[in-house]
């Protein structure tokens, strides 16, 4: 729990949904962010605004600091993935609480993450942090193939691969950086939606992902996942277990796993909001906002509720837009999506001229289709058929 339970906040990085949440609730706000994340805030919504060049900690200790010293604030809270070291270390230094520094780098670290659980036996896992291919192909001798290849540090599933033989595997480390291997889990993918109030972590959703034919980028989610009763809680208890493992005791976590016949198993977590627009499906199929929930709580102006599992009271799905590549001429079809059923909101990432990339990471998706409806079928249905309306003509 943050020590300081004042009604103020720090948000560490430019977050449209998390000014205009805290505006919502009353909240006091210290807003620190970069130069190039300013224009996607509306200012009026903070209370002040500090503009850095990074989010160096060395550098915005003494700053916070200050600020604190001035107005006391709950908790210093970020859902920028290169912020949060800095905000786990404003935090501690500060005697405030939440996420620890060291938790924040056995979750950011999958190297570190996969040797923490395998020491303790949970879900484990072969893994090893490779700084060449004559490394990775040692390890390969012991394992077998197929092998996950991603970077330690990596995000947006931005250069994770899989090596089904030698050679796929030694090009991997063509370019000499040290490289994060294990076993290929098989099995379908879900990411776990949590918030944890001193230790107690409560269970928001359990999401279905549905990825790119022939890559490990997402193109869909559905929440909530369909799945039976008790694989829903053989999932929820290693997410469980692994957020003890970690340490992360306050605020949210979304978390990837795999069901398999053993089964579910840890992919990786973070101690974070789920990007994807994941804050808002489980929005639409609970009323539970993860983003007001971390708020209040660093804020203490809210209770930790008295549920463990959230009950979903609709489905929701998001489906993200993948032409083929090629420089837009033109884009037909988002008027037809205008008052679609169950169409809840299109979003376009480029326009008219703008180039749209081979999808190899999830950067590389131009747009996106929220949709909700009674069940998965049902809103699956929706998504596809508004996704399949929006044509981009290159």
């Amino acid at each position: 729990m943050p020590a300081d339970r004042t009604g103020r906040v720090v948000l560490l990085g430019a977050s449209r949904t998390l000014t205009e949440r805290a505006c919502a609730l009353g909240l006091e706000t210290l807003l620190v962010t970069t130069k190039q994340a300013v224009p996607t805030v509306d200012l009026e919504l903070v209370d002040r605004l500090v503009v850095v060049d990074s989010y160096d900690d060395k550098l915005l200790m003494p700053l916070v600091s200050r600020a604190h010293e001035e107005t006391p604030f709950g908790a210093c809270i970020t859902f920028v993935e290169s912020a949060l070291d800095t905000a786990a270390q404003i935090n501690e230094q500060l005697g405030l609480g939440w996420v620890s520094p060291e938790t924040v780098a056995l979750t950011r670290d999958k190297s570190l993450m996969r040797e923490r659980l395998n020491t303790l036996g949970l879900c484990p896992v072969p893994a090893r942090l490779c700084s060449s291919a004559a490394e990775a192909l040692a390890f390969a001798e012991e394992t077998g193939f197929p092998l996950i290849v991603k970077p330690p540090m990596g995000v947006a599933s931005i250069d994770v691969r899989m090596a089904r033989d030698a050679d796929e595997l030694a090009g991997m480390f063509a370019d000499g950086r040290p490289l994060h291997v294990e076993e290929y889990i098989d099995g379908p993918e879900f990411s776990v939606e949590t918030f944890s109030y001193s230790g107690r972590h409560v269970f928001l959703a359990i999401v279905e992902k549905r990825l790119l034919d022939g890559t490990f980028v997402e193109i869909g989610h559905t929440v909530p996942a369909r799945l039976d009763d008790d694989a829903a809680a053989s999932i929820r208890k290693v997410v469980s277990l692994c957020l003890d493992a970690l340490g992360l005791t306050e605020g949210p976590a979304h978390t990837e796993v795999k069901l398999t016949p053993d089964g579910a198993k840890i992919i990786e977590t973070h101690n974070r909001v789920g990007g994807d627009f994941i804050w808002e499906l489980v929005r639409l199929a609970t009323d539970w906002d993860l983003c007001t929930m971390t708020l209040e709580w660093a804020a203490g102006t809210a209770p930790a509720p008295s549920w463990d599992v959230a009950e979903s009271t609709a489905t929701s799905a998001i489906r993200f837009l993948a032409p083929p590549p090629g420089r837009v001429k033109r884009i037909f079809g988002p008027e037809l999506l205008a008052g679609m059923p169950g169409v809840v909101k299109l979003g376009l990432f480029v326009g008219v001229g703008d180039e749209i990339p081979t999808v190899s990471q999830s950067f590389d998706r131009v747009g996106y289709v929220i949709a909700t409806a009674s069940d998965a079928a049902a809103v699956n249905s929706v998504c596809d058929r508004a996704s399949e309306l929006v044509r981009f003509v290159v």
